[in-house]
């Protein structure tokens, strides 16, 4: 589970940056330095790779690398482990049959089954929980690898390569966002997600086509 908690931060970005398949790599440049932006895909597939040369030149033109979150640093790791342990479980006596809406246990209930997931080993974990593991499950099953993301690409060349990686959120932050007490807004989260199940393998194809096809654009005008 922890293994699946450390990819929620490629889904939140990846949501968002479906909408924005346009902004891709750009070049922001003062007197004093410069500034590549590159719009990341965080779950990808194999073909994405190797990345086009502007990209890789840009990478090694650059002093340090910045990331929204870093979920392998050892800060996001604990916040991680802490989040899962105070946040992601139910208390004694609670489970997703009692605390979920009828509608959303039966659309959670009919979404285990026709998969064969066991619904009873999730039964302690938070409505969030489960979002998260269902969809990153499958995006996996679909193809669609967190270790072939683009930030954790770059994250490993960096390691690699000793270079200062700096984040522009906390963990903490982002796990706030999903994991807010809210038993409503929870229980939303769930249903819709389970709801939009069906279109994820057109929406992330339509996401991945765009993202390669705007690079192809853009490239022409570097």
């Amino acid at each position: 589970m922890l293994k699946l908690l450390s990819y929620i931060f490629s889904l939140l970005i990846l949501f968002t940056f479906s909408v924005e398949a346009k902004s891709l790599l750009y070049k922001v440049s003062s007197k004093s330095s410069s500034v590549y932006i590159l719009g990341s895909i965080h779950l990808a597939k194999p073909e994405l790779y190797p990345l086009n040369k502007e990209i890789s030149l840009a990478y090694k033109a650059s002093d340090m690398l910045v990331v929204e979150v870093n979920p392998s640093s050892k800060e996001s790791t604990q916040t991680m482990q802490s989040a899962m342990l105070n946040l992601g479980l139910y208390k004694e006596g609670q489970t997703l049959e009692t605390q979920l809406s009828a509608k959303t246990y039966k659309s959670l209930k009919s979404y285990t089954n026709k998969l064969g997931i066991p619904l009873e080993k999730m039964q302690m974990m938070r409505p969030w929980v489960v979002m998260i593991q269902l969809t990153v499950t499958e995006m996996m099953r679909l193809g669609y690898l967190p270790e072939l993301g683009i930030d954790q690409h770059f994250l490993n060349l960096a390691v690699q390569d000793k270079k200062e990686i700096l984040e522009l959120e906390t963990a903490q932050e982002q796990m706030n966002l999903l994991s807010k007490e809210d038993k409503e807004f929870q229980d939303k989260l769930l249903f819709y997600t389970l709801e939009s199940m069906q279109d994820l393998e057109p929406m992330l194809d339509d996401m991945y086509r765009g993202w390669k096809k705007g690079m192809r654009r853009l490239l022409k005008r570097l």
